[in-house]
């Protein structure tokens, strides 16, 4: 309203003065006159400017703008009296100023019917001082009409600023709620990344502390949680406490639904205490030993059960807390309820975990032990050490042995898997000459190539032996699955195996003319307990578990393997490893990464098979068999 009205006082002072330098050129002898009235109606504009600078009338702005008004009005009307000016000009003048302030001015009705009173009695006085009246009648219902039109016209637009200063307020309204909105779940993310980056740590709920005292701009945080049997609160985090504070809560803790505040607290209610001396939900002394002013306390509740406290307060403010701060400190009890939930479970996961490979890793040890004795049994058999076998006989003995061999490496791929998925993938570095590693792994796979059908080959892109520093048991792992998985593979035709050294790398190609695989399905061949349509229809052994190993293991060994393949015209596989070539003359010099073992048997090695035997040979004499021809 004030500005508007500095914005009014100069606009009818401009307008009137070009007025009355028209009336002095169409009266000259009335220019004295016409300067006093002028000098009048400026008077009038100063003292109304002098008047907005006047604390006194600070509330009265309308008034002032009435009287401002007003003073116009009477001072035209007093001009053309003193003239004998028409009537029909005051009354052009007076409908401009009702016109203009209403649309200038902010002000309510009544005030604009408070002027356009005046107006009109001002027009309707001058009457008796005209010599000419015949239009004087009409002049008057001309404001009386450019009044009624003022009024409605303020009318109007009050209801529209009073529209538009409601809606105004409800998008400041929906702005600080958004805003409030926004800061609460920023304050919460922080929460969360804080309890999901450092949930281990000794000051993870430390750091949550701070963080709730940051959010919600209070003196101090504290977080409890019960101890094993349910019946104390001890505090496992907190900021802003003073020493002494402090450490009394540590000492003692807080003892679990002795107040009205642990029975709310156990229903899962937030219980808000504004004032510690105006409540019942606890001693007033006793919080006011512990800091609390105000306080705010959100229940940390897993499946409908208490286990923990949040509280958030102030040491000397009071009164009620806001909406914001009751959303940011539930959210935060909620989102440690969360943390501690998926804690408890990851760590039931792990327990859980841990026994399944316990399990599987001592039940493989144990099944390999019969497996061997099975295995030294039918080569015995099938050797004819315990009598000529008839041809029936003898192929029922290979079936036998066969069928133990391939439990045999079921059971290897098993344990693998348990040490791998156990953690037991460290990296035991030693001179590892690739012929020697071969010559074994062919040696062990002999039983699955079909005589006179597939033929094995290995190859050295060098002019000496490659002898390289590697794990020796995981790469003879992986060279064995990878060229058993190409046996099995190929019916018929060849596996060749070739390997070079150059760039401090170790090359291995294994490449096949075996069914191939699809294009499709080469990116799922390396997932576990995978087998492809192919795989199935060649009737091999296995459940999906080989080339799984070769990628966990190759990824231990920090090396990379990739596959090409056509069907029906074979497959090749690339691996290739980080390693360091070691001289001939260099003995073997195990070196341990991680400090132990690395994955892969060799139990099916050409020792072993020769100690299998040997127990089944002593278990074969205490029987009382008698050795063959």
């Amino acid at each position: 309203m004030r500005s508007r009205l500095r914005l009014a006082i100069p606009i009818p002072a401009v307008f009137l003065g070009m007025s009355v330098v028209l009336l002095a050129g169409a009266h000259p002898a009335a220019r004295g006159a016409l300067a006093a009235s002028y000098a009048a109606e400026l008077a009038a504009c100063a003292a109304c400017a002098l008047a907005l600078h006047w604390r006194a009338l600070a509330r009265h702005v309308s008034a002032v703008a009435l009287v401002f008004g007003g003073s116009f009005a009477v001072l035209m009307a007093v001009t053309c009296a003193i003239l004998d000016l028409p009537p029909e000009l005051l009354a052009l003048s007076l409908v401009c100023e009702l016109t203009g302030l209403s649309v200038l001015l902010p002000w309510g009705v009544r005030w604009q019917i408070a002027l356009s009173g005046i107006a009109v009695l001002a027009i309707a006085a001058i009457g008796p001082f005209l010599s000419h009246t015949e239009m004087l009648a009409l002049s008057v219902v001309g404001v009386v009409a450019g009044a009624t039109s003022a009024i409605a016209a303020t009318h109007l637009l009050a209801r529209f600023r009073d529209d538009a200063r409601w809606h105004a307020t409800l998008l400041e309204l929906e702005s600080r709620r958004k805003q409030d909105e926004l800061d609460v779940s920023s304050a919460l993310l922080r929460v969360s990344d804080a309890l999901g980056a450092s949930l281990g740590d000794g000051d993870a709920f430390g750091r949550v502390a701070r963080l709730a005292v940051e959010a919600l701009a209070c003196d101090w945080s504290v977080i409890f949680f019960l101890e094993p049997g349910g019946r104390t609160l001890r505090a496992v985090g907190h900021a802003g406490l003073r020493r002494e504070v402090a450490d009394a809560i540590a000492t003692t803790g807080l003892q679990r639904g002795i107040w009205r505040l642990g029975e709310a607290l156990d229903r899962g209610e937030l219980v808000e205490i504004a004032d510690v001396d105006r409540q019942d939900h606890a001693p007033s002394e006793l919080l006011r030993r512990l800091d609390v002013a105000a306080v705010l306390c959100a229940p940390i509740m897993i499946a409908g059960e208490l286990v923990g406290v949040v509280f958030n307060g102030d040491r000397g403010r009071t009164g009620p807390f806001t909406h914001k701060q009751r959303r940011v400190t539930l959210g935060l009890a909620q989102a440690l309820a969360v943390a501690v939930a998926n804690q408890r479970l990851v760590a039931d996961l792990r327990s859980a975990n841990r026994l399944k490979s316990d399990f599987v890793s001592t039940m493989s040890h144990e099944l390999r032990t019969p497996l061997n004795v099975m295995t030294g049994y039918a080569e015995i058999l099938c050797d004819e050490e315990l009598g000529a076998l008839s041809p029936e006989h003898r192929t029922a003995a290979h079936g036998v042995e066969r069928s133990a061999r391939e439990l045999f490496d079921l059971v290897t791929k098993t344990l693998d898997l348990s040490r791998l998925e156990a953690g037991g993938d460290v990296v035991a570095l030693e001179r590892v000459v690739l012929g020697d590693v071969f010559a074994e792994v062919q040696s062990e796979l002999a039983t699955l190539l079909a005589p006179g059908r597939v033929a094995l080959s290995y190859e050295e892109d060098a002019s000496a032996p490659i002898a390289v520093l590697t794990d020796r048991g995981k790469l003879k792992t992986i060279v064995k699955n990878l060229v058993g998985n190409a046996i099995k593979f190929t019916p018929a035709g060849s596996v060749r195996v070739s390997a070079s050294l150059g760039d401090g790398r170790l090359r291995l190609r294994v490449v096949d003319t075996g069914i191939g695989i699809a294009s499709e399905d080469l990116g799922a061949i390396f997932d576990m307990f995978r087998q492809l349509p192919e795989a199935r229809s060649a009737s091999s052994g296995g459940v999906g578990l080989g080339l799984y190993i070769v990628k966990r293991l190759v990824d231990v060994l920090g090396g990379s393997i990739a596959v090409a393949s056509t069907p029906g015209v074979g497959s090749e596989f690339t691996l290739e490893l980080p390693t360091a070539a070691c001289g001939e003359a260099s003995p073997a010099n195990p070196s341990t990464v991680g400090g132990g073992s690395g994955v892969g048997e060799r139990a099916g090695s050409a020792s072993g098979r020769i100690a299998s035997r040997e127990r089944a040979l002593a278990g074969s004499r205490r029987a009382g068999y008698k050795r063959g021809p």
